[in-house]
């Protein structure tokens, strides 16, 4: 696994979340308290960006369909819903946070 830099910790004194890339995947870094989770940043129903979701607990909602994500599993909390009807969703993935003095790392598997 390759650790990469992708913010620091003086970046979140604002703000609770941050879009970042790397190797070409879109990656949401959020902050809670001061544990920081890395999840995919689209929505695995429609492609639909996390960032611009809502974060209540330890959970992400899709701002299109609200299919809600544990920050640290990556699982389904809530099936999102258009209209009335319940739409299935896979979990997302979850990437492995580092912290080394005010930097802020997120493992990517190295492509082989």
């Amino acid at each position: 696994m390759n650790f990469v830099k992708v913010a620091e910790i003086q970046e979140f004194t604002a703000v609770a979340k941050k879009k970042v890339e790397v190797n070409g995947i879109e990656i949401l870094l959020v902050r809670k308290k001061d544990v920081y989770y890395a999840v995919s940043n689209r929505c695995p129903h429609m492609g639909g960006s996390l960032y611009d979701g809502k974060i209540e607990g330890d959970a992400v909602f899709c701002p299109k369909h609200g299919s809600g994500f544990n920050l640290k599993t990556g699982e389904v909390v809530e099936q999102g819903k258009l209209l009335f009807i319940k739409v299935k969703v896979n979990q997302i993935t979850t990437f492995p946070v580092k912290i080394e003095g005010n930097e802020i790392f997120i493992g990517i598997e190295s492509k082989k």
